[in-house]
């Protein structure tokens, strides 16, 4: 049975990651396990909060998750789902690298939402950190988006290598939603552009059990290249791999990437290459 894992802190994108989960739990078989860490102080300026206070904090997450797990059994109707809940204290890295490393999830879900306070970008710095270093696929679900099924999937390389794109995980994926799969290179130039056509089809015959669309594109923002052809493609899903010192980092650190990660336009799913 697939587990989907979904970390929340209550907020009204964390509700909407987790009933967006508890649809897509049920279209695929797979049980939900709500995830919320009552985290604990990690600089000295933080206020140190007492053991009764840690206790009160523990048992309002308790309450909180199973009034949230109930709402989602509500949600789901007749749908057959099971939905686990688990509170610990600690920091949200530590503790959601070790709950994946437990139940091996077959996707991590975690909601986004706009910046405009403190507590937004907080939990913006959240999913940020888990794109970056998260060794499960990580899905990135905007806010207020409804889950209707995921019908075309479209996956974002560099084409630097071919043979670190995880082509039988896709292949699942697309197997899995019945979905089409295109593959997205941007191009800065008209040069690039060509210089690609090769490479693309390359990739391309690697996939043996699926027959992916390539979709070329120039843009000298590479990040709203990506948006873009997300729009033109109406994208149920786009998929970028999370490579250490590559492409997805790269463009990580430019400051006209964070609206990708932070405010995505379609779900969003960080994936581990094959060469890590």
């Amino acid at each position: 049975m697939k587990t989907l894992i979904v970390p929340t802190d209550f907020s009204p994108a964390a509700e909407n990651a987790a009933i967006y989960a508890t649809d897509l739990g049920i279209a695929i078989q797979a049980d939900l396990l709500l995830l919320n860490v009552v985290q604990i102080p990690v600089t000295v300026v933080e206020v140190a909060l007492t053991e009764n206070e840690y206790e009160e904090m523990l048992q309002e997450a308790i309450k909180s998750l199973a009034e949230l797990r109930a709402q989602l059994l509500v949600h789901a109707g007749t749908g057959k789902i099971t939905i686990r809940t688990k509170v610990v204290v600690g920091t949200i890295e530590f503790e959601l690298e070790q709950a994946c490393k437990q139940e091996k999830p077959y996707l991590v879900i975690m909601g986004t939402k706009e910046s405009g306070s403190t507590e937004r970008l907080l939990i913006g710095s959240n999913t940020l950190y888990a794109a970056r270093n998260m060794h499960y696929p990580l899905f990135i679900i905007p806010q207020n988006m409804k889950y209707g099924g995921i019908h075309h999937i479209g996956l974002a390389c560099d084409l630097e290598t071919i043979y670190d794109v995880p082509v039988d995980k896709l292949q699942e994926l697309s197997k899995l939603f019945e979905a089409t799969l295109s593959i997205i290179h941007i191009s800065k130039n008209k040069a690039e552009e060509l210089a690609s056509t090769a490479p693309l089809h390359l990739l391309s015959h690697r996939f043996k059990e699926c027959k992916p669309e390539l979709y070329y594109s120039i843009n000298e923002n590479i990040a709203q290249g990506i948006i873009d052809a997300s729009d033109k493609l109406q994208l149920d899903m786009l998929i970028i791999l999370n490579r250490k010192l590559d492409f997805f980092q790269k463009l990580f650190h430019k400051s006209s990437s964070k609206p990708l990660i932070l405010h995505p336009v379609v779900p969003l799913v960080i994936m581990q290459s094959e060469l890590v």
